[in-house]
């Protein structure tokens, strides 16, 4: 019989013999595998225990997210771990006086079967400073420019006007002021704003007390500039007495819209004297000055001298 025929009998020989035989094989082999120790590495989520309210410690170590723990037991068990994370562990912060934690491995809440032999990192250093707070205030950080002719008056506005920071010591003790997240001013028009906006995001080991946020308010007005309006001639105004005045001409300064105050005539301000009650006989006094004549959007900064001498 030709070799190749005698090949082609023997194999057909019993055939679903043969086929049952090796379905059994693989069904042992997948058995065994499946039942055999395997080691395999997850991630677990790390909570923390914080310190008491009371406590006046605050931890500068940075603690992990997460802790890598290589996990032994049978590969059946550890591919369904892979699909079902293990509960968080727990680091238990209340004892300010610890300088390092180590991870227990028997610390996991892990099902029968299968145990922890390794955590990554094994220990985390502890590191303590003493807690401080103070209250500093505000400042706007502001970006962009208005309309040209037009400007934000000062002083802004707050609401708290200022805030508490909490932290280190040492790191509390070198803050002065906390400032705004920028407002883009640009954004605005012409009239009274109010915002809510946020500080800054707290840099180091500091916090805010309160919620990081403040309200802003603040107008948007027409460029204001001073100009100083020289040796005006004092007017007398009320009273009966003749009097004499000391300066008979004082200088003013004036604040107000750019565009009003360059074309304001000079001659139309009038600083002025009040003589009621000053009768002939009786001794030299001083007198405020007014000044009259303002426009509506300009204000009076100062008079120099601010009173004059009246002799009767």
């Amino acid at each position: 019989m030709p070799r190749q025929k005698l090949l082609t009998r023997v194999f057909r020989e019993n055939i679903g013999l043969k086929a049952l035989s090796l379905v059994a094989s693989l069904a042992l082999f997948a058995s065994v595998r499946g039942s055999g120790d395997a080691q395999r590495s997850v991630s677990v989520e790390v909570s923390t225990i914080p310190p008491a309210s009371s406590s006046r410690r605050i931890l500068l170590t940075n603690i992990p997210d997460t802790v890598r723990v290589t996990l032994s037991g049978r590969s059946a068990l550890l591919n369904r771990l892979s699909r079902e994370p293990l509960p968080p562990v727990q680091l238990d912060l209340r004892d300010t006086t610890r300088r390092f934690y180590s991870f227990d491995v028997n610390a996991f809440a892990l099902p029968p079967g299968v145990s922890a032999v390794q955590v990554s990192p094994q220990s985390i250093d502890l590191e303590w400073a003493d807690r401080a707070e103070k209250r500093v205030p505000v400042v706007a950080t502001i970006t962009g420019r208005v309309t040209d002719g037009y400007e934000v008056r000062n002083p802004i506005r707050f609401e708290p006007a200022t805030i508490v920071v909490s932290g280190p010591a040492a790191e509390v003790r070198r803050i002065q002021q906390v400032q705004t997240e920028p407002i883009q001013i640009n954004t605005f028009a012409i009239g009274s704003h109010s915002l809510p906006v946020p500080i800054e995001r707290a840099r180091g080991h500091l916090s805010y007390s309160d919620d990081g946020q403040v309200v802003v308010r603040f107008d948007i007005v027409p460029e204001t500039e001073e100009r100083v309006l020289r040796h005006l001639l004092v007017a007398v105004v009320g009273g009966s007495a003749h009097a004499d005045i000391r300066p008979a001409r004082v200088d003013v300064v004036l604040r107000g819209p750019r565009s009003i105050l360059r074309t304001l005539d000079q001659d139309q301000i009038l600083p002025t004297v009040d003589l009621e009650g000053i009768v002939a006989g009786s001794n030299a006094a001083l007198r405020p000055l007014q000044v009259r004549g303002l426009p509506d959007a300009v204000e009076v900064v100062r008079t120099n001298p601010p009173e004059v001498l009246v002799a009767p």
